[in-house]
């Protein structure tokens, strides 16, 4: 793919890859690949809330797996990780689990988005802390796994309906139950000193 689009005239630094949940898993684990062939394909990446570690037993040394209440969300994994990695051993290797691979040196930089609520959160975090470049790291408050959020209620009919969606928005539609819009700003009519009664002298 990455030798068609040199071909096709499109600089290798002018692509990211993004990919989310075990999206992310994918992407990180061919990273990881493509580093040890010496292959300088990938320069940017952005994981969402990604599944990065096979780590999801009772005994998880992750407190967001412990302390989770979305115990099915973490059945789910379990179940979805146990298929992946065909048998058990194989969740000790770094290509189905790319947390465990210790040379990092080489690795793109990257953007790392999880929630507050997400069950994935600390592995997300680790991973950031190992990465030894510009990379970023974004912890969402109040957002569990598989959020989207857009800044506002009509931008949320936008990005379904609109020009705000940049062709986006079939993908948008099929989740629209997990698409939340947040109040963009202060709400006037709460945070209004005209009739503020916790203020002791109103004005306007």
């Amino acid at each position: 793919l990455y030798e068609e689009l040199e071909r096709s005239g499109i600089l290798r630094e002018n692509i990211t890859l993004m990919g989310d949940s075990t999206g992310g898993n994918y992407i990180s684990s061919i990273t990881f690949r493509f580093i040890k062939e010496n292959l300088n394909y990938i320069s940017k990446e952005i994981l969402l809330y990604p599944l990065l570690s096979g780590d999801y037993s009772k005994t998880s040394k992750y407190n967001s797996i412990l302390s989770t209440t979305n115990k099915t969300f973490v059945e789910n994994i379990r179940r979805y990780m146990k298929k992946y990695a065909s048998i058990k051993e194989n969740l000790k290797l770094e290509d189905v689990c790319p947390i465990l691979n210790n040379d990092y040196n080489n690795y793109p930089k990257t953007l790392i988005i999880t929630g507050d609520l997400d069950p994935l959160r600390d592995e997300g975090e680790e991973f950031f802390k190992r990465l030894n470049n510009d990379s970023k790291y974004l912890n969402i408050t109040l957002a569990n796994h598989g959020f989207i959020n857009s800044n506002d209620f009509d931008i949320k009919k936008e990005l379904l309906n609109g020009f705000a969606g940049r062709n986006l928005q079939s993908c948008l539609e099929y989740r629209k139950g997990i698409v939340r819009g947040i109040i963009n700003g202060l709400d006037v009519k709460e945070w209004n000193p005209d009739t503020d009664p916790y203020i002791d002298f109103t004005y306007n």
